[in-house]
Formats: structure tokens, sequence, C-alpha cells
């Protein structure tokens, strides 16, 4: 099984994050839609060859789409593994979600969650909540605001689906627009 390094990611998305807002920040749907399936295996692949990507001649939706992917694959926790949003702080998030749902305080307990996010995992998490902040400032033109967003990629970086998780009513895209709207990333 090849194991995609976080160092590496974090070293892409930091070139491709300012390359999207400044090049594609308008465009409609920039997260919505998918990229070529073939030209995104083909990044994955330059990726785990340590080879140079061609970023400059995708499409949008390609290398966002090769974003996404790259999050997923660190998503997946295994034994040469863990992902950015660990399990037992997902865990925990869901439960300040509920605890926001229900009109509690929960903005202390979240910004405790997510400073025992350390390391690279919280350089990719600050990265990419920033990232998905200047995405959604942009929501007039590309009409995705950071609910959009956080329905396009909760799944993609909270994994979470147990029956728990859908008998309580919490989704992936709820608990990470919670994060989006009040993490402090300064």
């Amino acid at each position: 099984m090849k194991v995609i390094n976080k160092q590496k990611v974090l070293e892409i998305v930091n070139l491709l994050f300012p390359y999207i807002e400044q090049k594609y920040g308008q465009v409609e749907g920039i997260y919505r839609h998918n990229g070529s399936k073939e030209n995104v295996d083909l990044l994955i692949m330059k990726t785990f060859l340590n080879e140079p990507l061609d970023y400059q001649v995708q499409n949008v939706h390609t290398l966002c789409s090769f974003v996404k992917q790259l999050f997923r694959q660190l998503r997946e926790e295994n034994e040469f593994n863990s992902p950015p949003f660990p399990v037992n702080i997902v865990n925990a998030l869901k439960i300040c979600y509920q605890l926001k749902k229900s009109g509690g305080e929960y903005k202390i307990f979240l910004a405790q969650l997510l400073n025992k996010i350390t390391g690279v995992d919280r350089e990719l998490v600050v990265s990419f909540t920033r990232h998905l902040r200047k995405v959604a400032e942009q929501k007039t033109v590309n009409m995705m605001g950071l609910r959009a967003l956080s329905i396009c990629w909760g799944p993609t970086v909270l994994y979470m689906m147990n029956l728990q998780d859908i008998q309580y009513d919490t989704d992936p895209s709820q608990v990470l627009l919670m994060v989006l709207e009040d993490f402090d990333t300064e």
C-alpha cells in the first residue's frame, strides 16, 4: 500500500492553495465539480514518485479534485498514517457540535480540541481552513460559501460514517462547518 507523506501534501497544498485562490477563486462551483479522473490519478502518481507536478496546465476542477484526493488519502488511518483530523478529535468534534446545536458554550471546548492537533497535522488543518475561508470570500461569484464548501469537503477530511452519527444527525459537513466558522487559525 502506498502512503502519501504528510509533509509532501503540505508542500503541495501550500503551492496549490494560493494558486487556486488567485487564478480560480471566482470560478463557479470551484470545489463542487470533479476534474478528469485520469489527470488526477496522474498527479497522484507523480506525487508518489516525487516528480514535478505540471499543475499550471491542469484545469481548476482537476486541481481541486487532486487536492481533495490527497486529503481523502490522508483521512484513511492505517499503521503508516494518521489523518490530520485524528479519529479521537473527530469523535470529540461531534460532541462539540452537539453542544453547539443545543445552544451550549462550545467555543472554548472547540479551541482546546483543535489545539491538540500539532505539528504537520496542525499546519495542514490551518492551511486548509484558511484556504476554504478565502474561497468563501468570493461566494457571490463562485457560489461556494462555507456551508457549500463544508458539504463538498466534510466527507473528504472527516471520517465519521457510523450508525451513531446518523442517529444523532451529525454529518461531516455540519461538523466541518463549525470548524470553518469558529477555528482561530492565528
